[in-house]
This record gives structure tokens, C-alpha cells and sequence, in this order.
């Protein structure tokens, strides 16, 4: 199985999929999902943090400098910042293996049979996950 989300999509496709109310054998197959994605979302947790690290101004200890939790960039590399930040948040996590035969059917039947009104986030998770599925199904 290989599945391509791209990184700023991982966590609202977590939450969405933990969200879910599933008979237990599915539950099962969400849950081993979920256990796949997130490390790669920790991986891009601590990219992102290294990019602030390296881009915001710092106290003279080096520690960044927040204030209600929002950081000044250093002027001169704002822009890199941005585009560094962009090209993190855009890169695709490609989430391989499987945990048995059927995980990606049984991925695509949580999908297909999902009975629930979406909106907002859960609905444009629910729209990544599809898309990934299907595209994971054909052999992408």
C-alpha cells in the first residue's frame, strides 16, 4: 500500500479519521492508518520547528522570541522563511507499507460507507483521503 498526502494534510486527516465511529474490524484498519501517518507527521512537526528555529528572532539565549505565541522573523530572511515554509507545507509524505492485505480496501470501504454529514474540515479530509485512495488503488 502507498498512500501520498501532502504534509500540511496529515493532522486534519488524523483528527478526521479518529473522529470516526467504526464497527471494530474497521476501527482496527483506521487505527493501524492513523498509527502510519503519524510519524510522518512528526517528522514534519520538527521540520517546521527547525525552519522557525532557524528564520525567527531570538532572545540572547537563542531561544525564540514569542509573543501570544507568534514569532518575528529576522527581516533579511523573511522571504526565504516563506518559501522554505511553503515548499515544506506543499512536499508529499508517502505513506508506505501496510499492516495486512486488504488495509487499503478495507480503507476505501470506511470511505465508501461513511454515512455521516461532512463539513469544514472533516469534509476536505475526507476529500484528501479519497483522492489518495483511489490514486493508491490504481497504482499511483
Amino acid at each position: 500500500m502507498r498512500i501520498k498526502i501532502r504534509n500540511d494534510k496529515l493532522q486534519p486527516v488524523i483528527h478526521f479519521m479518529e473522529g470516526l465511529e467504526l464497527k471494530p474490524s474497521l476501527s482496527r484498519a483506521r487505527t493501524r492508518f492513523v498509527s502510519m501517518l503519524r510519524p510522518h507527521l512528526d517528522v514534519f512537526l520538527e521540520a517546521d520547528k527547525n525552519l522557525v528555529e532557524s528564520y525567527a528572532v531570538k532572545d540572547d539565549k537563542g531561544h525564540v522570541i514569542l509573543e501570544n505565541g507568534v514569532f518575528d522573523l529576522i527581516k533579511e530572511t523573511a522571504r526565504e522563511f516563506h518559501e522554505e515554509r511553503k515548499r515544506l507545507y506543499l512536499e508529499i509524505a508517502e505513506i508506505e507499507g501496510g499492516t495486512y492485505t486488504t488495509h487499503l480496501e478495507d480503507l476505501k470501504k470506511i470511505l465508501d460507507e461513511l454515512d455521516i454529514p461532512l463539513s469544514g474540515s472533516n469534509a476536505e479530509a475526507y476529500d484528501i483521503l479519497c483522492d489518495a485512495v483511489d490514486e493508491s488503488l490504481k497504482g499511483g
